[in-house]
């Protein structure tokens, strides 16, 4: 790769020739490569870069681009960049980031144009829709670590679009969360790994004239764990299950998010979470031996004092006493907080 200077600088003049040279010195050199992403827009900033089939000079050479080439970045390794061309979407290759400039691609022309963008880069979502009150388009993924939540809002003079990095995202829905008739964002992120499974709720609150979402209190509202009591030999599960009271019983409060690690703590509404927890013994059959044994007893009713109450009808009689209020039970009466539709959806993140 070569750059040619087509003038010459008289040899008693070498201050002009340093300043020449400074100046086109900063026109050619491209942004750090570390500036460039995955799905960014590049052109290629020098006379001539090799496309390679690999990200290294080992790799054989594909094309030679000439300069002012326009390129999509699909993948960043070690200062090598994973392209395709613009206009042949069909030729791909590797190439030195270094001599890559980012291009502005500006916002999308629309909501629709952006999910498609997106639908291009991460596979198609989950689920999209859209929150006419806050003028919101949005679209969920379930990618295991990459992208899980993507939001297009429609503003002037230009939409604003925003994107975040989430495990897999199972659900959105919009929430008036502390009763001041402006809708929040409340979405839910589920994983988990051997013998364990959880599902996160999470709020965004996106004022109107905000330029961007903030994000609000989070909770474990499902928690989910398989494992093997080696005290008695039996394999069991717990499944605690958290449902927030909104409106009337939430309060002001400060709350330090995890995004972005640099933000400072600021006031955020917090509401009151009523809990019900459960436990089983799982296999075909509740063993024989359990229900004699002083030690068994004694660790239900320690559970039981924790909020995990033995399910089945294999509770021993001594235990009923101990089994919990119904969150309809302890609800204003005004709005259920654990309706049939959430517990289906519950029941669905467990099979």
């Amino acid at each position: 790769m070569t750059t040619r200077f087509p003038f010459c600088v008289p040899h008693d003049r070498p201050g002009l020739l340093i300043a020449m040279l400074t100046f086109l010195f900063a026109a050619v050199v491209p942004i750090p490569a570390s500036a460039l992403e995955k799905g960014d827009q590049a052109v290629v900033a020098t006379e001539r870069l090799n496309l390679r089939s690999g990200p290294g000079t080992s790799h054989g050479v594909v094309l030679e681009m000439p300069e002012g080439t326009r390129l999509e970045i699909t993948r960043i390794e070690d200062g090598w960049a994973q392209v395709l061309l613009e206009e042949d979407s069909s030729i791909s290759g590797w190439t030195s980031a270094k001599y890559l400039s980012a291009v502005d691609s500006g916002p999308p022309a629309d909501a629709d144009a952006f999910f498609a963008a997106m639908a291009a880069r991460h596979g198609e979502p989950r689920g999209r829709g859209s929150i006419a009150q806050l003028s919101l388009h949005y679209a969920y993924y379930c990618s295991n670590g990459g992208v899980g939540l993507a939001l297009y809002r429609e503003a002037s003079p230009e939409p604003i679009v925003w994107e975040k990095e989430e495990w897999c995202v199972s659900d959105l829905e919009p929430r008036d969360i502390d009763g001041d008739g402006i809708l929040e964002v409340t979405y839910f992120v589920s994983g988990g790994g051997t013998g364990t499974f959880g599902v996160k709720e999470k709020h965004l609150s996106w004022p109107p004239d905000a330029d961007r979402p903030a994000l609000g209190y989070e909770y474990r509202t499902l928690q989910a764990d398989t494992y093997f009591n080696r005290d008695f030999e039996v394999s069991m599960e717990q499944v605690v299950v958290r449902e927030m009271q909104y409106g009337q019983n939430c309060r002001a409060d400060t709350f330090c998010p995890e995004w972005p690690e640099d933000a400072q703590c600021r006031p955020a509404m917090v509401c009151d979470i009523a809990q019900e927890g459960t436990m089983a013994v799982l296999g075909d059959g509740f063993p024989d031996r359990l229900r004699s044994d002083p030690k068994w007893l004694a660790y239900v009713q320690k559970m039981a004092a924790q909020g995990i109450v033995l399910e089945g009808a294999e509770v021993p009689p001594e235990l009923t006493q101990l089994s919990l209020e119904s969150l309809e039970a302890v609800d204003t009466g005004e709005r259920p907080e654990l309706t049939d539709e959430r517990r289906a959806k519950i029941e669905e993140w467990l099979n």
